[in-house]
C-alpha cells in the first residue's frame, strides 16, 4: 500500500468525524501527525474536557487509562474481597496491591517509582495510576471517601463523579483508520497483556498478538499461593499437579480471549523478591506445604538475593528446575487443547524462554520443551515454536549461536538497557538520573528512548542471527517499544513487531504506518 492509498483509506474511513476544535492540526503537520493529535483526544475525555469545577485535583500521570469507581483506602479495598472497579488511595504502588488489579479501576498513589516493575505491570494492563501529594491524599480521604471519582491517567486529572463523557468507546471511523494503518505498516503491534481481560481490551485496540508472562497469570488468591509453594517448597512438598491444573485453566482462558491471534507465552521469570511470601501469605504457604511458618520464612531468607533482577530467574530457574519447566509446558498444551476444543482457531503453541545468556541454555530448554509437548499433545498438525528473550549483552553478542536453537527473538529492552548501562532502574531514578538529564550528561532517559548503543547491539544481533537462520523473526518489547525512535529503528532494520502497553497500541499503530505527506487535511 502506498502513501497515497493510505491517505485515501483514512479519508474514506471518516476519521475526521470525531475531531474537536482543539485538535485542528497546524498547516505544516503531516497527516500521521494529525492522526496522533486526534488520537490524543480519544486517550483522554473523548467528548471534550469537563468543566474545571469538576476537577478535584491535578496529579502527576504515571500510567495511562481512563476509569471511574468508588474511592477507598487500600485497606478497605483489601478487606472487601468482592469489591470491583475501585479507585484506591495508596501510600505505595507495589506488587502486593497489583495482585488484585482485575478488581481495580485506578490507583492514586503518594509514593511511586516510575521505573518500578509495579508501574510496568500497571501500564501493561492499562491501569490508570496518578501520583498525588500527602496533602491531596488526606483531602481525598476526608472529602471524597466512598464517593465515585473519575481518573484520567493520561493527564493526571481526577474528577468528581462518573462523568457522562467519560468513555472508551470509539466511533467506527477510528477503527477503520487504524485498520488502514495496519494494512500499510510493515510491522505488527503486539500487547504486553497478561490476563484474559487485558487481552480482550488489547484486541479492541487492534493488537495483532500478545506476550503474556505466566507468573502474572497467577498473581491472585489461591493461584498465588500455589505458585509460591512451587517456588519455595522442596521436592515432595511441591504441589506440581495443582500448579499444572490452575495454570492450564488460566492459559485456556488466554487462548479463548486471543481468539486465534498469536499468543507468545513467556515461561516463568519471577524475581524472588516479588513473589516472596509476606504477612498472611506465609501462613497460607506453610499450611499448603505442611510445614511451619518459621520454615517458610527461613527458606525465603535463603533464596533472598542481593540483586534479584539478575539473579535466579529465567533460563537459570528453568534449567535448575526441570520439573517446573515440564509442568509449564504440560499446562500450556492442556490449555491450548481446551481452547481448541471450544472452537478457538490456531495450530501453533508459541513458547518464549526468558533471560537467555548462552546458546547451550536455549538448546537444552528447547529439547525439554519439545519432548514434553510431544508426549502431551493429543492433537495432530499442532506446531510448537520456541523463542528466546535477548535481555543481556552476552546473548546479543553470541546471537549467531543462539539462532541455531530458536524460531523467534524478543528483545527485552528494559533489562538490556539496564545491563548495557550497568545501572539499576530504581536506583537511577532515585539518585542520579534526573541530574544526568537536567545537566545534559545524557540526552534522554535511556529507559524511555532507545539508546544508540543499545540499538547498535540489537542491529548486530539481528544481522548475526539472520546469517544463521533466515526464517527467524524479531520483536522489540519494553517501555521504549512504542517510542517513535524505536519504531523508526524497527522499520529500518526489518523488525517484525513491537510489543507495547495496552494504552499505547493505537498510537503505535499510527506511528508504524508509512510517514504520510506533509499536506494539511481538508
Amino acid at each position: 500500500m502506498t502513501g497515497a492509498d493510505l491517505r485515501a483509506g483514512i479519508r474514506a474511513s471518516g476519521w475526521h468525524s470525531f475531531r474537536t476544535a482543539s485538535a485542528n492540526p497546524a498547516p505544516e503537520m503531516s497527516l500521521s501527525g494529525a492522526l496522533e493529535t486526534d488520537l490524543a483526544c480519544l486517550e483522554g475525555l473523548t467528548a471534550g474536557a469537563p468543566p474545571e469545577s469538576e476537577r478535584i485535583l491535578q496529579g502527576r500521570p504515571i500510567s495511562a487509562g481512563l476509569r471511574c469507581g468508588p474511592l477507598m483506602s487500600e485497606q478497605e479495598f483489601l478487606d472487601g474481597t468482592k469489591t470491583k472497579d475501585a479507585v484506591v488511595l495508596s501510600a505505595f504502588l507495589d506488587e502486593d496491591l497489583l495482585i488484585h488489579r482485575s478488581r481495580l479501576a485506578a490507583v492514586l498513589v503518594e509514593s511511586v517509582d516510575p521505573s518500578s516493575h509495579a508501574v510496568i505491570m500497571a501500564r501493561s494492563s492499562g491501569l490508570p495510576v496518578v501520583a498525588i501529594s500527602p496533602g491531596e491524599r488526606g483531602m481525598l480521604s476526608s472529602a471524597h471517601q466512598g464517593k465515585s471519582v473519575s481518573v484520567d491517567g493520561t493527564t493526571g486529572s481526577v474528577y468528581r463523579g462518573a462523568l457522562d463523557n467519560l468513555t472508551e468507546q470509539w466511533p467506527a471511523s477510528v477503527h477503520n483508520c487504524l485498520s488502514a494503518c495496519e494494512r500499510a505498516s510493515r510491522i505488527k503491534v503486539y500487547a504486553n497483556a497478561d490476563l484474559p481481560g487485558d487481552v480482550q481490551r488489547s484486541r479492541e485496540r487492534h493488537a495483532a498478538g500478545f506476550e503474556p508472562r505466566l507468573e502474572h497469570l497467577l498473581l491472585s488468591g489461591r493461584n498465588l499461593t500455589t505458585l509460591q509453594c512451587v517456588l519455595f517448597g522442596r521436592d515432595a512438598e511441591i504441589p506440581l499437579a495443582e500448579f499444572v491444573d490452575c495454570l492450564a485453566s488460566e492459559v485456556a482462558d488466554l487462548y479463548r480471549a486471543a481468539g486465534g491471534l498469536p499468543l507468545y507465552l513467556r515461561l516463568l521469570d519471577p524475581p524472588s523478591h516479588e513473589f516472596e511470601p509476606r504477612g498472611a501469605q506465609l501462613s497460607l504457604v506453610a499450611e499448603r506445604l505442611g510445614i511451619s511458618v518459621e520454615a517458610v520464612s527461613k527458606r525465603a531468607e535463603e533464596l533472598r538475593e542481593i540483586n534479584p533482577m539478575v539473579g535466579f530467574r529465567g533460563a537459570r530457574l528453568l534449567l535448575a528446575r526441570p520439573d517446573l519447566l515440564r509442568a509449564q509446558v504440560i499446562a500450556m498444551v492442556r490449555g491450548f487443547t481446551a481452547a481448541k476444543n471450544d472452537g478457538v482457531e490456531g495450530d501453533e503453541i508459541l513458547v518464549l524462554i526468558p533471560m537467555v545468556m548462552d546458546a547451550e541454555e536455549a538448546k537444552r530448554i528447547r529439547q525439554e520443551i519439545i519432548e514434553t509437548a510431544k508426549a502431551e499433545l493429543q492433537l495432530t498438525r499442532v506446531h510448537v515454536r520456541i523463542g528466546a528473550m535477548v535481555e543481556t549483552p552476552r546473548a546479543a553478542m553470541t546471537a549467531g549461536k543462539i539462532a541455531e536453537h530458536v524460531d523467534f527473538i524478543a528483545f527485552g529492552t528494559n533489562d538490556l538497557t539496564a545491563q548495557v548501562f550497568g545501572i539499576s532502574r530504581g536506583d537511577a531514578y532515585k539518585k542520579y538520573l534526573d541530574h544526568y538529564l537536567s545537566n545534559e550528561i545524557l540526552e534522554s532517559d535511556p529507559f524511555e528512548v532507545l539508546d544508540d548503543t543499545v540499538a547498535e547491539l540489537i542491529r548486530a544481533c539481528v544481522a548475526d542471527m539472520r546469517k544463521v537462520n533466515r526464517a527467524i523473526t524479531f520483536t522489540i518489547c519494553g517501555e521504549q517499544a512504542g517510542h517513535q525512535k524505536t519504531i523508526a529503528f524497527a522499520l529500518q532494520e526489518g523488525i517484525d513487531a513491537v510489543s507495547v502497553a495496552i494504552e499505547l497500541i493505537p498510537k503505535t499503530i499510527i506511528r508504524s504506518a508509512p510517514r504520510l505527506s506533509q499536506e494539511p487535511r481538508a
